[in-house]
């Protein structure tokens, strides 16, 4: 298959890409590889397309019909090019990357997008959360920085500045980025979060509390709120209320996890072939 995807002049269909029973094709190692789930391959032709249904008798039937009347309907002598449709915006391919782990792949593309667009914003900010990511934070701050000056800033730059600076123990500048990014976006609940733990640190006990019940409010639904939460109250000496917030959390858990298994279950049976060699 790998040769087929690099040489322009096969013809190819592929079919069930996604099997989540086989660790090289679930959705994270798709992704992983820059592909977006349901998108074509940048540079395939045409010719060349990539069938994100299973393999049943009628989806083959139906790809196969539609590929041979294509071919039959292009002239003989023409040369296959990359379809344009296929393209895709480097941003998303960069974060897609930076998303499953690959850093050194997503700062490349990062590097080469502000290497032709200085005044790329984002493309900096995520340079930099990728540097506070590899304990780089005196060249993370500058990239965010940078991000902020070209926008004015948004509440995510601030708030991933707030966490660079807390590395290097500026709690109080942390705190005020935290701020700024609140009243960019009040509805921002993770900032609201991060503010009440760096208060408590601060013994603005009252701040904190009050910080975090906004958080709570914005986002009771969030398993890891509701677990900071309870840290904060369970530190703060108030175990009622942590104890009830670690119940909260524990519950949603498992709520999630039903969910997931109901789904599993209403999922056709695969059947998983094992290649043996004598």
């Amino acid at each position: 298959m790998v040769p087929c995807w690099l040489n322009d002049r096969i013809r190819f269909l592929v079919f069930k890409i996604i099997n989540e029973d086989w660790p090289n094709t679930t959705i994270a190692y798709v992704s992983s590889q820059g592909l977006k789930i349901g998108g074509q391959l940048p540079h395939a032709t045409p010719f060349q397309r990539l069938v994100w249904e299973p393999d049943d008798l009628d989806v083959i039937e139906r790809e196969f019909a539609a590929m041979a009347e294509h071919i039959d309907q292009t002239p003989a002598d023409n040369a296959p090019e990359p379809a344009p449709e296929n393209r895709e915006d480097p941003m998303e391919v960069a974060l897609r990357l930076q998303m499953t782990g690959r850093m050194e792949e997503a700062t490349a593309i990062y590097q080469d997008i502000v290497g032709k667009d200085p005044d790329n914003a984002d493309a900096w900010h995520l340079l930099g959360l990728i540097a506070h990511q590899a304990d780089r934070p005196e060249a993370a701050e500058k990239m965010i920085l940078r991000a902020i000056g070209l926008t004015g800033g948004q509440a995510n730059y601030y708030v991933n500045l707030a966490a660079v600076v807390k590395k290097t123990g500026r709690t109080d500048e942390a705190v005020n980025c935290l701020w700024r990014a609140i009243a960019l976006d009040p509805n921002d609940a993770g900032a609201h979060a991060d503010l009440a733990e760096l208060l408590a640190q601060t013994s603005e006990s009252d701040k904190a509390k009050s910080a975090m019940l906004k958080a709570l409010k914005l986002k009771p639904d969030s398993i890891d709120i509701c677990e900071r939460a309870g840290q904060l109250f369970h530190n703060a000496g108030d175990n009622e209320i942590a104890a009830n917030l670690y119940r909260q959390a524990l519950d949603l858990r498992e709520k999630i996890a039903q969910q997931r298994l109901k789904a599993r279950e209403q999922l056709p049976e695969i059947p998983i072939q094992t290649l043996k060699t004598a």
